[in-house]
């Protein structure tokens, strides 16, 4: 192939891949019972090997925490890793507790709204420390961040009429410290949502919460001492709060679902005083949302789980949120949490989401793959990607062979001329790994066949 036809099919991939974002089809990690009731998703390279793997809190009378172990460019084992067998688990976190480098894990939940915190010990978890077992009724949500910036992480845990930090002394030994309960709170206090966000551009971690106030800001004053700001303009309960650079403006602004399913964009001014624009749209089952760049187009859009359905809703310079890309649905689902993770080490977050009757899925992010150069690996290239028939594989080394996986990591039969052309027209349509032989290195490439 000569230079200019090389130039034209780069130009062409990547007006392609500037214009539209890509979502890859369905892999299904779990698909059974296994995995009914997931309450919240999380992510953290938990073996040290260099790759996410997926963490699950399970509610119910059989609830528990585990998770999938990430075998590398985004392939997981379908065996399910538990780490404890605990009724009613609502959520997970992350953290690194003790500062040993590994990722360790703080679950809620429990007959007894409780809360534990389990120490990594190099890739297994094998005790359970109660981090508090005087929470108040139903813990809802709990968030880890370094909040006194004393270079540790801390937690906070909202429970139905608490608001609390656990404050590190950097060896996982925490101080409770109320931050907000029904004595000290001037409005109504039920806790329903929590993330965090620096929501007025001071170094440190506020926390953004969705209350039977509506919108709440607890304002850091950097060493973890928080201030309610209130927020809502009328009564109302929010249920579901994500903070995010709605409108681009480098400040943090809050989109929040309320008990009537109203989606309300409250924008920041900057300092971190709110102020509410409008309805954006009503989704009454709406349950889960984070924010992402899909089309990259500067805007960050939605990602969002309602009902029996898994969309994008794309934001645009109007941030009307008009336009809903469908990512999965199935009626005979009902989804849960929604999560982003870069799962298969590309550069860019993947999609992974929950059906809670049955089922932990994800979409990798064609985005980053559109490409086909690769201006690492020794210059190797791999084109046409997508394709329906051929593709070739060339570089500036010697390529010794050419092997070709599924998504599950079964080795596929492939023809491959003296050129290196491969042959794809007998494969089912979906995402395939390319494992390349460079001289003794091996390198791998995500290809698609459409």
């Amino acid at each position: 192939m000569n230079l200019i036809k090389l130039i034209i099919i780069t130009s062409a991939i990547l007006i392609i891949k500037n214009c539209f974002g890509q979502i890859g089809p369905v892999n299904f990690i779990d698909s059974t019972f296994t995995t009914s009731g997931v309450s919240m998703l999380a992510s953290a390279d938990l073996d040290n090997d260099g790759d996410e793997e997926i963490i699950a809190s399970f509610t119910g009378g059989s609830g528990k925490l585990a998770y999938f172990e990430n075998m590398g460019n985004g392939l997981f084992s379908n065996t399910i890793n538990n780490i404890d067998s605990i009724s009613f688990t609502s959520g997970v976190a992350v953290g690194d507790f003790n500062q040993d480098g590994w990722k360790d894990l703080v679950a809620i939940g429990g007959i007894n709204h409780e809360s534990w915190v389990y120490i990594n010990n190099s890739g297994t978890f094998p005790l359970r420390e109660t981090l508090d077992s005087n929470i108040s009724i139903l813990v809802n949500d709990v968030v880890v961040a370094d909040f006194d910036l004393d270079n540790d992480d801390d937690i906070v845990i909202i429970g139905q009429h608490s608001i609390d930090l656990y404050r590190n002394d950097g060896n996982s030994n925490f101080t409770k410290e109320i931050i907000l309960d029904t004595g000290s709170s001037n409005e109504p206090l039920e806790c329903l949502d929590l993330a965090t966000a620096d929501m007025d551009s001071d170094g440190d971690m506020d926390l953004v919460c969705a209350e039977t106030a509506g919108v709440v800001v607890y304002m850091n004053s950097g060493n973890a001492i928080f201030t309610p700001n209130y927020y809502s303009v009328i009564a109302e309960v929010g249920w579901v709060i994500h903070p995010f650079d709605l409108d681009n403006d480098n400040d943090i602004d809050v989109l929040m679902k309320n008990s009537s399913g109203d989606v309300k964009w409250f924008s920041n001014d900057g300092t971190g005083t709110l102020t509410f624009e409008q309805i954006l749209t009503t989704v009454p089952d709406l349950l889960s949302m984070k924010s992402i760049d899909f089309n990259n187009d500067g805007y960050e859009d939605i990602y969002a789980s309602y009902l029996h359905h898994v969309s994008i809703f794309l934001n645009d310079p109007n941030h009307s949120f008009d336009t809903e890309i469908p990512i999965y649905s199935d009626n005979g689902m009902v989804m849960g949490p929604v999560h982003l993770a870069n799962i298969d080490n590309w550069g860019m977050q993947d999609y992974i989401w929950v059906g809670v009757t049955k089922s932990i899925a994800y979409h990798l992010n064609q985005l980053e793959t559109l490409s086909y150069l690769d201006l690492h690996d020794n210059n190797l290239i791999v084109f046409p990607n997508p394709s329906s028939d051929y593709l070739e594989v060339q570089g500036k080394q010697a390529i010794n062979s050419i092997q070709l996986y599924s998504i599950n990591g079964n080795l596929i039969e492939i023809n491959f001329s003296e050129n290196n052309k491969v042959d794809l027209r007998n494969l089912q349509n979906g995402i395939y790994i390319l494992k390349i032989n460079v001289n003794g290195t091996y390198i791998t490439r995500k290809i698609i066949k459409n």
